[in-house]
């Protein structure tokens, strides 16, 4: 999965009103594509009477770090489209849409088209509202070794001086 950034706009003449947006696909032609359902469904834009100005893949730099997300979604459901809220710790937006997306089709059977994201943000302590989140955000969280390993096992590869 990857992040695009796009911007479009309406292809009748130059002074038109720019729409800008991050969309979360494999590559840039499902990108593309959801790009333009999300222009039909929000401005009543279609694919025939706009155009793309510039399309970009977003890079994320520095992601050893464990952050939390929140993840604004927008979902198709057989009678009515749904709004939905969610948290995710993960190192990266795109593990976290990814990880979305995962958790989306285990919970609701929802599949990828099916599913929007409309906003993501990177959220402090005292903005998470999910208490499962809220748990490992902590400082000083510690994991311990649960199974530890065998001594039979444990010496296997000693550092000898000769």
């Amino acid at each position: 999965m990857k992040e695009f950034n796009i911007i479009g706009k309406k292809a009748e003449g130059e002074d038109q009103q720019l729409y800008k947006m991050t969309i979360f696909a494999s590559n840039t032609v499902v990108a593309k594509t959801r790009f333009f359902k999300a222009m039909r469904k929000t401005n009543k834009i279609k694919r025939s009477a706009a155009e793309i100005v510039s399309l970009e893949e977003l890079k994320e730099n520095g992601v050893l770090k464990a952050r939390t997300y929140g993840v604004w979604i927008r979902v198709s459901s057989k009678n009515n489209p749904k709004n939905l809220y969610k948290e995710y710790r993960e190192t990266s937006r795109i593990k976290a849409a990814a990880k979305c997306f995962q958790s989306l089709a285990s919970l609701y059977k929802l599949r990828y088209h099916e599913v929007d994201i409309i906003s993501m943000k990177e959220l402090g302590l005292n903005e998470l509202k999910r208490e499962e989140t809220r748990q490992f955000a902590e400082e000083g969280v510690r994991f311990p070794n649960v199974l530890p390993m065998k001594s039979r096992f444990r010496h296997e590869f000693v550092l000898k001086k000769e």
